[in-house]
């Protein structure tokens, strides 16, 4: 079943999907880089999963691919509408500046 949703319910319900990502993740924030990982016992920290990996010097944002794809199945969205999503959404939370989406 189709539904039609205007443009900006769909980017109030991304903002939402990529926020819940966010607050179920651990953020470290180091030298150039801001990681956001899975969260885990707090012994093993290092070793969660990256989610998402920001690095500073050259303005790269790594996503994990599963989040890309749930982006565009959920939401209908094609994979460069999804790294542009995930860039707006990623720069507004942290204030940085995206040059490339990678995943």
């Amino acid at each position: 079943m189709r539904y039609l949703i205007s443009e900006s319910k769909l980017d109030k319900y991304i903002i939402e999907f990529l926020n819940d990502i966010n607050n179920n993740s651990y953020i470290d924030s180091w030298d150039n880089f801001i990681v956001l990982r899975e969260l885990a016992d707090e012994e093993i920290q290092e070793m969660s999963d990256v989610i998402m990996e920001y690095d500073y010097s050259d303005g790269r944002l790594y996503v994990v691919h599963p989040i890309i794809e749930k982006m565009y199945s959920l939401f209908g969205l094609d994979r460069e509408e999804a790294y542009q999503k995930v860039g707006e959404w990623f720069a507004n939370k942290f204030d940085v500046q995206i040059f490339l989406i990678e995943s």
